[in-house]
């Protein structure tokens, strides 16, 4: 935990207050996810695992941006491309260009990653960064115009958080474009 709020101070111009609460929110969730018992998820994989560090320095990074409260860590379920597809789309099918590599379910707090989500891998954890902000977005009671205008802000943090770890260019890394963000966040009408 200390080293990634050593990095965290350095790397960040934000101010010393907002760092501590970060650090704080750090140590706090690691105890709080450490202690989460998976068998919330009827499919947990034991190969798979998101460490609670992992968790706790996104979230921390998150909070560090947007001065949000951190109330609780969300349940982390591993899931198969065809049940995220369920999910996302309620059984209706999908369409063929488009994967969904995680999703967050607000009223149950579950974020679900691909049961191919891998942690050594910067594009899987950024998709868990995407959906934590969601979890936020949740607890902290962001309104928003319908639910897909939340994915407008949570794309910014997420492209981001990309250019802090070394991206260049985070839209071409996630095979993604300004045009499909706008897209996917239009409220129907």
């Amino acid at each position: 935990m200390h080293n990634i709020c050593t990095r965290m101070t350095l790397m960040n111009t934000y101010s010393l207050q907002r760092i501590v609460i970060a650090c704080l929110a750090v140590m706090a969730l690691a105890m709080l996810i450490g202690a989460q018992s998976p068998e919330h998820c009827s499919n947990n994989k034991g190969t798979v695992r998101v460490e609670p560090n992992v968790v706790a320095g996104l979230i921390a990074w998150i909070v560090a941006r947007t001065e949000w409260v951190v109330q609780e860590p969300p349940t982390i379920c591993f899931a198969t491309d065809t049940q995220l597809a369920e999910m996302a789309y309620g059984g209706e099918g999908k369409p063929n260009d488009l994967t969904i590599n995680a999703l967050y379910a607000p009223k149950s707090h579950i974020v679900y990653l691909s049961e191919k989500w891998n942690p050594d891998d910067l594009r899987d954890r950024s998709y868990l960064l995407h959906e934590l902000i969601h979890h936020l977005q949740a607890l902290n009671n962001v309104k928003a115009l319908c639910l897909a205008a939340y994915e407008r802000p949570t794309f910014e943090l997420q492209l981001e958080w990309l250019r802090e770890q070394g991206i260049q260019d985070p839209y071409k890394f996630l095979d993604i474009d300004e045009f499909t963000i706008m897209l996917i966040s239009a409220c129907p009408d």
